[in-house]
């Protein structure tokens, strides 16, 4: 009776197994081996760091300076940082530490634009978490360098927007009194034309004055109280009069006299009230016609005219304050200092990105590996043991 065939495990079959292992560990090993010389061998990189505040200026023209506005430019910082990174800021920077020599491999110099180009690939201008700081990173091999490039941009941003100011103060000056001598004629034509129209109305000088309700009410409040105390003292004059007193009698003669001089003081302060008040009475009867009313529009364009002055007065006043003593928009809250660890290159990361690629290229060339084995068995004869 014929048995099954039989087939005895060989010791070939757990050689893919192994050698796939083999490859998977050959390749990650090597791959962390070049991680590592590749971070090993980069050139070590520092950064410094330096933090400004700055505002958004005010505008130099802004007579009227309005309440509780909280409106802010979205852009504000993100345009900073541009100009930050501008040519006008870099340049001067370039020139003061001489970095197209500094920076040189050989004798010659660098081009002055591929140091610029050099400059702003080590840095980093960026809003500090969410502050309205900005944070201006400078990085290179040499920490005090970086420290010191850091500090400087900061410092020539601050000079610049200082400046930038002083003109725009400047021209805001110019433009004010400009504006100033314009309104000083604005004011004179206004007058003239008031005089004008007096004469052609034949306007009273007491109508000159404006003249209101409050006005006429303080007054006949004067009127009224002067009235009282003219009553008072008249009534103690005709009191001291009914006394019985000798003619020589000095001093009976010297209160009389005083009380005398008292009562007529009174009642010349209420014939002058009187006459006042007549007289503004009459001037506003005669203001209030219709025959006044260009008049009085000249009046209030005039008093419009001559307000609008002292308003533009009072801002150049303010501009030539400010223009003394200006208040800088760019305040720096932290100088860089020299890092004493550096940034660049960063071992964790880097020997962790070689460890994701040597798994995934390890386990490639392992599964390449047993397929190849795989199909170079599948060509040759299988070969069975017969029982005996």
């Amino acid at each position: 009776m014929n048995s099954p065939i039989e087939q005895q495990p060989s010791a070939s079959s757990t050689f893919p197994i192994a050698l796939s292992a083999s490859v998977f560990a050959a390749v990650f090993l090597l791959v962390m081996l070049i991680a590592a010389t590749v971070t090993f061998v980069q050139p070590k990189m520092y950064s410094g760091i330096a933090r400004i505040k700055t505002e958004p200026e005010r505008l130099p023209l802004e007579l009227f300076q309005r309440q509780g506005q909280t409106g802010c430019d979205p852009y504000f910082l993100q345009t900073q940082s541009e100009i930050i990174r501008s040519k006008k800021i870099l340049y001067p920077v370039i020139q003061r530490y001489n970095l197209c020599k500094r920076w040189a491999t050989g004798g010659d110099k660098l081009p002055v634009e591929y140091v610029l180009h050099l400059l702003k690939r080590n840095l980093f201008v960026q809003r500090y978490r969410d502050t309205s700081l900005i944070e201006i990173c400078v990085s290179d091999q040499d920490p005090v360098l970086a420290a010191d490039l850091a500090n400087e941009i900061a410092r020539t941003f601050e000079v610049d927007r200082l400046s930038v100011k002083h003109e725009q103060t400047k021209k805001g000056l110019l433009t004010v009194q400009e504006e100033l001598a314009a309104q000083l004629r604005k004011v004179n034509d206004a007058q003239e034309k008031v005089d004008k129209l007096r004469k052609d109305l034949n306007v009273p000088i007491f109508c000159t004055v404006k003249i209101d309700n409050l006005t006429l009410q303080q007054l006949e409040s004067q009127l009224i109280t002067a009235r009282v105390e003219l009553v008072g003292r008249e009534t103690r004059l005709k009191e001291l009069q009914k006394l019985p007193h000798n003619q020589s009698d000095a001093r009976m003669d010297a209160i009389m006299s005083d009380y005398e001089v008292n009562y007529r003081m009174a009642q010349t302060r209420v014939t002058e009230l009187e006459k006042q008040l007549d007289n503004l009475k009459k001037s506003k009867r005669l203001m209030d016609s219709a025959e006044m009313l260009p008049f009085r529009n000249a009046q209030r364009e005039e008093e419009s005219e001559a307000k609008l002055y002292e308003v533009l007065k009072q801002r150049l006043q303010q501009i030539v304050i400010e223009r003394q003593v200006p208040r800088s928009p760019v305040e720096l809250i932290d100088l860089a200092e020299p890092a004493l660890t550096p940034v660049r290159p960063n071992w964790t990361l880097n020997l962790g990105l070689g460890a994701i690629t040597g798994v995934v290229m390890g386990f490639g060339f392992a599964l390449l590996t047993g397929f190849g084995v795989y199909l170079t068995r599948m060509k040759q004869p299988h070969q069975t043991r017969m029982p005996q």
